[in-house]
C-alpha cells in the first residue's frame, strides 16, 4: 500500500552502486558486502537506479543479475526498490514479474517515452499497466523534457486510478 510504502521508504535511502573488477565484470562480492553494511547502518529501503546501480550502461542480462543479487542478499532486511531501462510496456511487465519472484518489493519505471511520444494517459497507462504485477515508484526526470503540466497531470491520474503507484523519486536535475 503507499502508506507500507511510505514508511519503508523513510530516512537514508541509499543507491546501491554496481561494482565492478578490473576486467569490467560485476563483483558480486563487493556488492553483498556493500548491502550488508548498507543494512547494518539502518537503512530500511536500498534502491537500484538506472544512474547509480549504471542500468544505463548494463545489458538486460546484467540488470537481471545485479536485481536478484540484490533482492535475494537482501532476504527481507530492507525493502528493494529496482528499475527498469525504459523498456516497452511487455517487457517492462516481464521484467516486473521476474523482479517480484526474486523478492523486489517496488519497481520504479522509466516510462519508454521515445521522441517525446507519451500523452499524460498513455504514460499513466504504461505504469498502471506494470502495477498490476508490482507496486511502482515515478521518477521525476522522466518529465525533465516536459512541461511541470504534464508532469502533475501524469500523477493526478495516477493517483486517482493506480492504488499500486506508491511513490515518487524526485530527481529532477535544472
Amino acid at each position: 500500500t503507499r502508506e507500507e510504502a511510505r514508511n519503508a521508504l523513510s530516512g537514508p535511502l541509499p543507491s546501491v552502486c554496481t561494482p565492478f573488477h578490473r576486467d569490467g565484470s560485476i563483483d558480486f562480492t563487493t556488492l553483498r558486502n556493500s548491502i550488508d553494511f548498507l543494512v547494518s547502518t539502518g537503512s530500511k529501503a536500498l534502491i537500484l537506479t538506472y544512474g547509480d546501480s549504471l542500468f544505463s550502461l548494463l545489458t538486460d542480462q546484467e540488470v537481471g543479475e545485479v536485481t536478484k543479487v540484490v533482492a535475494e542478499h537482501v532476504a527481507g532486511r530492507a525493502t528493494v526498490v529496482a528499475a527498469d531501462r525504459e523498456w516497452w510496456t511487455g517487457k517492462v511487465i516481464e521484467f516486473a514479474q521476474y523482479a517480484r519472484s526474486v523478492g523486489v518489493d517496488i519497481l520504479m519505471v522509466r516510462p519508454p517515452d521515445w521522441a517525446g511520444s507519451c500523452t499524460p494517459n498513455t504514460m499513466a497507462e504504461h505504469y498502471a499497466a506494470i502495477a498490476k504485477h508490482i507496486p511502482v515508484m515515478v521518477v521525476t526526470n522522466v518529465f525533465e523534457r516536459r512541461t511541470t503540466a504534464f508532469a502533475v497531470e501524469t500523477i493526478e491520474i495516477l493517483m486517482n486510478s493506480c492504488e499500486r503507484f506508491v511513490a515518487v523519486k524526485d530527481a529532477i536535475h535544472r
